[in-house]
């Protein structure tokens, strides 16, 4: 190259002589020979779109001949729609010196290099360093599910896939959800693109449709919609709706009662529309403590006032009619009052009637509504009582005088026979039957039933609970969880202690209890084959949802499989490592590899393996001849035995994520382990029953459900700082909870 950057050409020079028949040159013709060109000189590609790429080079240093650039270009990441390779592509002339790729996938990584070729052949490739096309507005998500939680409330669970890589179009920064019902308006959320899946309130007997789009820099993208279908359900009674009894004046206070209609349960329309209201009048004797619960009510089987008014028994009865409707719901009039026994003839009609209520008698009511999905009714309300009947004092007292002027005579005449004399003795009252044992004592177990086995903790006042337990090193929390202890129930457990299942047992003093014990399917006549480390544990929804196990040992691994296929486990939830502190603490019973694994008579294979931050995700196919199973385990990494995650939301957002899993029926139960199975065990299952608990209730009892967990297997939630834990994820997500709420309000009113 010469001076400022000029291009030399070569001087290669050739003569060729013409000779006549005398051998004599009469003309000589001068040419440039063709070499083999050198290669281009600072080579660059830069996106000029989302779907192009300039390539840009400058010329050899040396003018060889004319010349060729020959283009070629590769996918940088692989995709089986994207071609890998691209070109060739040509561009005639030693001094053009770019070229436009298009029709390039958005957002995406390629390499081009650029070959220069003469007459003489090719010279050296040179390459551009990796370089991605414009982002661009991305296509739809891969996968769009909605899951129906019918609980104390009907929630969607909506989830999702992110778009293929090929879709994704650039760096999704968020997805946007828009759902409606039927004709309502729509409502739009924004999720997170960390997040996969939002939950969101929804109404019985409404058609729900979701729709998502995720969003670049750009702006969003293509749309993925799902319609889904939400049933009428039995409608759910909040803890706090009764009847109350109202101040108002009744006509006849001996005979009536005038009491509050819960108004707002009448008019929820959250599980369905309602196609039926009604009460339930009861006397008060005829209430017993199942009947407090909130349970399904079944309306064909209430009785009519003129079956039960004149029996002497405790009975209960409807006094309004099938098509009664509350006043609140007829129009707009918030009216509450209702008057119980304000129909005189009620003897002779066939339907359902509100007759007089009994002179001097407790009442208790409740009331009911329907859905298509079903009835449910309100706790009863408290005692009512009515008032003496004051019309029959004037019969009542002249019979009573003569009565006792015949008493009185009578008693006279027997002393003078001495035939009348009385022993005195002690009759015992029915409290001092109740509170006396047979020694005599004070039985006070009574009394203390509720204050030694229970703790509940109203959510209002949650907060200022956790702070004051916290108070002198937590020394309120160390008396309970002592308490704990000196409270668990103690249960047999004499499979675990057989000489041939002794060794089955990781630790000697973690035996599975024989009521609750998981017993595998006998083998032969093998004695000792249905014994395995594992108890069922009741949940929020279902009697056994739970399996709390010990992690295997190398002698178990086939009963574990053996367990997972019997039960049919689908989710495995393991919170320890293999190995802590240089100990063993369970075994690896799953294949590291995708080679299928033998356990017994079944077959295991690892289909895939996610590696998050905080867990990981197998998925195995399990096979036993022609049948096979899909289970997924959830591997938690972050937990040290002994103790606790460093934060909570490490823990609830685990907890939240499997139970987006878990199936909402009764398919078989979600097994759980650590290494004893019952520590950190106990201590999951506990949050996980406890978040679902607090979205229904308004009160929450830890110390009580930790007592329920210890009678099906011992030392659920093993040690205090454990027990710490459970209340401090409780108040995070409690506060949590509010900041979504306050969150929402202003959303809403600045959409407004």
């Amino acid at each position: 190259m010469g001076k400022n950057g000029i291009v030399l050409k070569a001087k290669i020079l050739a003569f060729i002589c013409i000779m006549n028949r005398q051998d004599i040159p009469e003309k000589s013709i001068k040419f440039h020979k063709i070499l083999i060109p050198h290669p281009a000189r600072n080579v660059n590609a830069k996106a000029e779109s989302a779907t192009s790429i300039r390539v840009s080079w400058e010329e050899p240093m040396q003018y060889t001949g004319p010349t060729t650039y020959i283009i070629q270009g590769q996918s940088l990441k692989s995709s089986r729609i994207l071609k890998t390779f691209l070109g060739p592509f040509t561009v005639s002339g030693f001094n053009n010196t770019s070229f436009l790729v298009k029709d390039l996938a958005e957002y995406w990584p390629y390499v081009f290099e650029i070959t220069t070729s003469t007459e003489a052949g090719n010279g050296s490739t040179v390459n551009t360093s990796r370089t991605l096309t414009e982002e661009s507005t991305p296509g739809p998500v891969k996968s769009l599910d909605i899951y129906v939680n019918y609980s104390c409330y009907i929630a969607l669970l909506v989830t999702w896939k992110k778009p293929l890589p090929e879709d994704e179009n650039g760096i999704i920064t968020k997805y946007e959800i828009t759902y409606w019902a039927d004709n309502d308006d729509k409502k739009k959320i924004c999720v997170n693109a960390t997040l996969f899946s939002t939950m969101m309130i929804a109404l019985g007997e409404h058609s729900y449709t979701i729709q998502i789009r995720a969003e670049t820099s750009k702006g969003l993208g293509d749309t993925r919609n799902k319609t889904v279908y939400v049933k009428p359900q039995i409608p759910v009674v909040p803890d706090n709706v009764f009847v109350t009894r109202s101040n108002e004046e009744v006509e006849d206070s001996s005979r009536q009662i005038a009491i509050n209609l819960p108004s707002k349960f009448f008019r929820d329309f959250t599980f369905g529309r309602p196609v039926q209201w009604g009460l339930v009048i009861a006397l008060s004797e005829a209430v017993n403590e199942s009947d407090q619960e909130h349970s399904q009510l079944y309306p064909r089987e209430l009785k009519e006032w003129k079956e039960v008014y004149d029996k002497e028994t405790a009975y209960s009865y409807r006094p309004t009619p099938t098509d009664w409707k509350p006043p609140s719901i007829l129009s707009n009039d918030m009216n509450t009052i209702y008057i119980l026994g304000a129909e005189e003839d009620c003897e002779d009609t066939k339907i359902y009637c509100n007759g007089y209520l009994k002179p001097d008698r407790y009442y208790r009511v409740k009331a009911f509504m329907c859905t298509k999905g079903g009835c449910s009714a309100t706790k009863y309300s408290a005692r009512m009582h009515t008032d003496k009947d004051r019309t029959a004092i004037y019969i009542t007292v002249p019979v009573l005088l003569v009565a006792a002027t015949v008493a009185m005579n009578i008693v006279f005449i027997m002393w003078h026979k001495k035939l009348y004399c009385f022993k005195k003795k002690q009759i015992p009252t029915v409290s001092s039957l109740v509170d006396a044992n047979q020694n005599g004592k004070v039985n006070h177990s009574f009394m203390m039933k509720n204050s030694e086995y229970s703790r509940p903790i109203m959510l209002a006042h949650f907060h200022s609970k956790v702070e004051m337990m916290k108070r002198d090193s937590n020394l309120q929390f160390c008396e309970e969880f002592k308490l704990l202890k000196s409270l668990s129930p103690v249960q047999p457990h004499v499979a675990a202690e057989l000489q041939v299942n002794r060794t089955k047992n990781r630790y000697t003093n973690i035996l599975a209890y024989d009521h609750s014990r998981v017993k595998l399917l006998p083998m032969d006549d093998d004695e000792g084959s249905d014994y395995i480390n594992a108890n069922y544990i009741p949940g929020y929804s279902l009697h056994r949802e739970y399996i709390a196990s010990q992690g295997p040992l190398p002698s178990t691994k086939d009963d574990f499989w053996r367990m997972i296929w019997e039960q049919n486990v689908s989710i495995i939830v393991m919170v320890t490592l293999p190995v802590e502190r240089g100990r063993v603490k369970c075994e690896v019973y799953w294949p590291k590899k995708s080679e299928p694994v033998y356990f017994g008579d079944l077959v295991v294979q690892l289909k895939s393996e996610s590696n998050l931050s905080d867990y990981v995700i197998r998925i195995m196919d399990v096979n036993m001849g022609e049948t096979t199973k899909e289970v997924k385990q959830f591997h938690f990494l972050k937990w040290p035995d002994f103790g606790c995650p460093q934060n909570t939301s490490l823990l609830i957002n685990f907890v939240q994520t499997i139970r987006t899993h878990m199936p909402y029926t009764d398919t078989g139960p979600t097994l759980v382990h650590c290494s004893a199975g019952v520590g950190r065990t106990g201590t999951f299952i506990v949050i996980d029953r406890l978040l679902q608990h607090i979205q229904c209730h308004h009160e929450v009892d830890i110390f009580g459900l930790i007592l329920e967990l210890r009678k099906h297997r011992p030392n659920m939630v093993q040690t205090e700082d454990q027990y710490v834990f459970i209340y401090q994820c409780i108040a995070d997500h409690l506060k949590q909870m509010e900041k979504i709420e306050n969150e929402g309000i202003y959303m809403n009113e600045t959409g407004m």
